[in-house]
């Protein structure tokens, strides 16, 4: 659960790892964001590991500017 509306692609990063981390899957190793990770300078974004090696990488891009 988001506990406020996120703003920024950072504030959605955020919720969004939240999210997947909340789920518990059995398939997901980890859950980044791309400021915790720090392989990327974009500022909002996740990356998600799975058991299996598979790497799936999201960036969130700001639309208002």
């Amino acid at each position: 659960m988001v506990e406020a509306s996120p703003r920024t692609p950072a504030e959605w990063a955020d919720a969004l790892a939240q999210a997947i981390t909340g789920t518990s899957h059995d398939g997901v190793k980890s859950v980044e964001t791309y400021a915790q990770w720090g392989g990327s300078s974009r500022p909002g974004g996740v990356r998600i590991v799975c058991v299996d090696g598979i790497e799936i990488f999201g960036s969130l891009l700001d639309s208002s500017q």
